[in-house]
């Protein structure tokens, strides 16, 4: 969702190291590449069945060591044995590219080669993500919602029961971009106590509230 420029909210019934460990995993990634499905040459077409539905491209790439090796779609997947090995069905990778290479130039790529996947790499030649033609149209239209160290924002949900603050605070030092104090009823009492003890932390994000 930063990447298109949005916001998303980790609901307040997520614990909070759970909350931490995917505010890392968010600013880890790409601005423009998508987060791909890796998958070991070992592991099965049923594997490789379960996780694809995941994504959007329907694919997986194949990784050997960190560097891709190969692709593979539902489609290559179609009336082979499920314990088949995904490195007797995958396909070379047809559109390698370096992960700095503009939106333009990899859905011009892609066009070229009449593939529906690209694959980025960085300079060592490990995997940092995929693309397909509509993710790159997109990425030419939307501009990437980033925090001051370049990493893709994301915000967290503390209810108005129980801990607030030190929800809150725990929150706020998993790296959120915003916090948003959440409950059906922002006009009651409750709303007022938790704003009174969120702001009492000095937040150095925005603090949305609400439902009003």
């Amino acid at each position: 969702v930063a990447r298109r420029g949005g916001l998303t909210v980790i609901p307040q019934d997520i614990p909070t190291s759970v909350v931490a460990n995917v505010v890392r995993e968010v600013k880890s990634r790409h601005h423009v590449f998508d987060t791909p499905i890796e998958l070991a040459p070992d592991q099965t077409v049923a594997e490789a069945l379960a996780l694809i539905p995941k994504r959007a491209h329907r694919a997986a790439v194949v990784v050997a060591d960190g560097r891709p090796i190969g692709v593979v779609s539902d489609a290559d997947c179609a009336e082979v044995d499920r314990f088949a090995q995904v490195g007797s069905v995958m396909r070379p990778v047809e559109v390698l590219l370096p992960a700095d290479t503009d939106p333009r130039a990899t859905f011009d790529a892609l066009d070229a080669a009449h593939s529906p996947l690209a694959v980025a790499v960085d300079g060592d030649g490990r995997l940092v993500g995929v693309l397909t033609r509509t993710g790159a149209l997109r990425a030419t239209l939307y501009t990437p919602a980033v925090d001051a160290a370049g990493g893709l924002r994301v915000a967290a949900a503390v209810g108005v029961n129980g801990e607030v603050g030190q929800r809150a605070r725990e929150l706020l030092d998993a790296g959120i971009d915003c916090l948003v104090v959440d409950t059906a009823h922002g006009h009651q009492d409750r709303m007022l106590d938790a704003l009174a003890t969120v702001r009492a932390l000095d937040p150095q994000v925005p603090v949305a509230a609400g439902n009003v």
